[in-house]
This record gives structure tokens, C-alpha cells and sequence, in this order.
């Protein structure tokens, strides 16, 4: 039978928390991507440019 410390708990917790903690970081910088990427279309949009033109 395995035996389960509370130190055990505590770090698997902090291992928890840490990856969470990274997961949140890489949305938000994903979701900063997004917007910037939404935002760049949408002017590409007003100035009616075409496909092969760049900014």
C-alpha cells in the first residue's frame, strides 16, 4: 500500500498551481495575439487592400 504524505499533497498542489498559473499566461498571450491579429485584418479591410498587397 502506497503511503500519501501531506508534503506529498502540498507539492503536488504547488505543481498544480504553477501549471495553471503558466496555462493562464499562455492564453492570455495567445488571446493578445489574437486581437492584435483581428485588428490588423480589420484595417486591411477598411483600406479594401488586396490580398497580395502588404501592410
Amino acid at each position: 500500500m502506497a503511503i500519501i504524505t501531506k508534503d506529498m499533497l502540498l507539492e503536488r498542489l504547488s505543481q498544480m498551481e504553477e501549471m495553471k498559473d503558466k496555462a493562464l499566461a499562455d492564453a492570455n498571450a495567445a488571446h493578445g495575439a489574437i486581437i492584435v491579429l483581428q485588428e490588423m485584418i480589420a484595417k486591411l479591410d477598411e483600406e479594401d487592400v488586396e490580398d497580395d498587397n502588404a501592410l
